[in-house]
């Protein structure tokens, strides 16, 4: 009898109110431990951590960073003892440092998970102000990707980034995904806005995203010329984040406050019902690794329009999504446009609806699980465990 591989995971946080996708990976660990043994390391959690199906799951209890990255090499050097010959981390930088330290010498492959245009963030003109905050952030993340064996990224395009911007010599690309059940079966667009006490017969714009700068700055000047052409329009924002507040004063400022529904931080386990509501998603992001955002809308047959931001953005996007529902990441004038011209018709609207469901059909939970456990098995058949 052939003996199942282990697999040494770190988990970022488990939290049945979280808000960000990390929610994604509870299920998609259950599902893996069908085809693998996994030891589970759990950064933070807001209680009692329930992964069915998982073999082994650790908590660690330390905030303090040097004893957050001691507890997690002490556990990793145990998971190889237990018999694991591959670790992945999934955004942890502390996972990715220890694992490819224990990798390294007790034998193993180390593989670390990260999505997003970094590069492209740290040149922004409010981030070369934190020259100290830019210059750790930089480092910590250099020294997790060089540790690791394997940087494994969601598009091509992005790890073609990491390449040339961190010098990574070995990539493997695994795609993000949705539930298509989740997102796809829901109440009408009606019973989902009655439920959530959103006006009946206006155009809906949602905004369910983290709120930062690069990511939320222009979507006051794009609803002020939406506004212009569609008087009833109404903006419902659905997140939190380090910019909300001028998020906030910004849409007072411009006279808009008639025009937005700020709800903040929705967790994600509602977040079905919110894309159901919605007439059309944007998602303005000027930097986005993937944009999991346009998976959930897609699932939801809700259209989108979203700015051709640097990352991943353009490889999630059909050709005929990218021609007709994107925008310019800087260009409000632009993305208003291109709002109001699917509003404005419902056939292109429609024709969105039926190319986004198709497409999104390609992002599911079983086609990305079966990659990622590809992956594992072709990253620990690289290098002979000496252990186990």
């Amino acid at each position: 009898m052939t003996r199942r591989p282990r697999v040494a995971y770190v988990l970022p946080k488990v939290d049945d109110e979280d808000h960000e996708h990390i929610y994604y990976l509870r299920p998609f660990l259950s599902g893996a431990s069908r085809h693998v043994d996994l030891d589970v390391l759990v950064e933070r959690s807001s209680g009692p951590v329930d992964l069915p199906g998982v073999d082994r799951t650790t908590r660690i209890r330390w905030r303090f960073p040097p004893l957050r990255l001691l507890s997690t090499l002490v556990w990793a050097v145990q998971a190889r003892f237990r018999g694991a010959s591959v670790f992945y981390s999934h955004y942890s930088t502390y996972g990715a440092i220890a694992c490819g330290l224990v990798a390294r010498v007790l034998g193993g492959r180390s593989l670390y998970w990260h999505c997003g245009p970094v590069w492209a963030l740290w040149n922004r003109p409010e981030e070369r102000a934190k020259r100290w905050a830019r210059f750790r952030n930089r480092f910590v993340l250099s020294l997790s990707l060089a540790f690791s064996h394997a940087l494994v990224t969601c598009t091509d395009r992005m790890a073609r980034g990491y390449r040339k911007h961190f010098h990574v010599r070995r990539t493997r690309v695994m795609p993000n995904w949705t539930s298509l059940e989740r997102f796809g079966q829901g109440p009408s667009r009606e019973d989902a806005r009655r439920a959530l006490g959103l006006p009946p017969g206006i155009p809906i714009l949602l905004f369910f995203h983290r709120v930062t700068r690069y990511r939320a700055e222009l979507l006051p000047e794009i609803a002020a010329r939406v506004v212009a052409g569609r008087p009833d329009a109404r903006f419902v924002v659905c997140g939190g984040g380090d910019w909300l507040g001028e998020l906030r004063a910004k849409i007072d400022r411009l006279g808009l406050g008639g025009a937005f529904d700020v709800r903040g931080w929705i967790p994600q386990r509602d977040a079905p019902i919110w894309f159901r509501a919605a007439d059309l998603f944007l998602m303005t992001s000027q930097i986005e690794g993937f944009g999991r955002v346009l998976l959930e809308a897609m699932a939801s047959s809700t259209p989108l329009v979203a700015a051709r931001a640097s990352g991943g953005v353009l490889d999630v996007l059909s050709d005929f999504q990218a021609e007709r529902a994107t925008a310019g990441p800087r260009d409000p004038a632009e993305f208003a446009r291109v709002c109001l011209a699917i509003l404005d018709d419902p056939a292109l609207r429609e024709r969105l609806v039926e190319v986004g469901l198709e497409r999104v059909s390609r992002f599911g939970e079983r086609t990305t699980l079966d990659t990622w456990l590809g992956i594992v098995a072709e990253e620990g058949a690289r290098r002979r465990p000496r252990l186990g």
